[in-house]
């Protein structure tokens, strides 16, 4: 394991995040030191903070998560998993239920918490950045 300096994107510094996606290593973001296993490649990561409680009880407020960009060309292929998706200034953390990016330019996403909106689509257009989600870096006990 090895100590790494990432940046940190805050729920509360999201709005002036950049909205194109070559902006992972913005320097408007501050940086935070995690613990990685060493073999890990470390471009292109970033940690988000988490601001609602859509993905509850897995995720939580305040949670750090550790997240991986994935370029435009990758989209139509990402496998099922926790992203974090960037559209037209809105930061979404849902799991993604079904990709039909290829086919018909929808990703559709989903909140596990049952008391909140649940499935969404988001149109391929409106897509400006994703990450996936690696793991939970900072958070309370579950």
């Amino acid at each position: 394991m090895t100590w790494v300096d990432l940046p940190f994107l805050s729920a509360t510094r999201r709005s002036i995040y950049p909205e194109t996606s070559q902006a992972v290593h913005s320097e408007h973001l501050a940086t935070v030191r995690v613990l990685i296993a060493e073999n890990t490649r470390q471009q292109k990561q970033l940690i988000v903070e988490v601001d609602s409680d859509h993905m509850h009880p897995r995720l939580r407020e305040g949670d750090w998560l550790r997240c991986l960009s994935i370029p435009y060309e990758g989209w139509s292929y990402l496998p099922a998993g926790v992203y974090v998706v960037q559209t037209q200034g809105h930061f979404l953390i849902r799991r993604v239920k079904n990709n039909d990016l290829e086919q018909h330019q929808v990703l559709t996403m989903h909140a596990d918490n049952p008391h909140t909106e649940g499935e969404m689509e988001v149109p391929q257009a409106h897509l400006n950045q994703v990450w996936q989600v690696l793991e939970i870096v900072s958070g309370s006990i579950r």
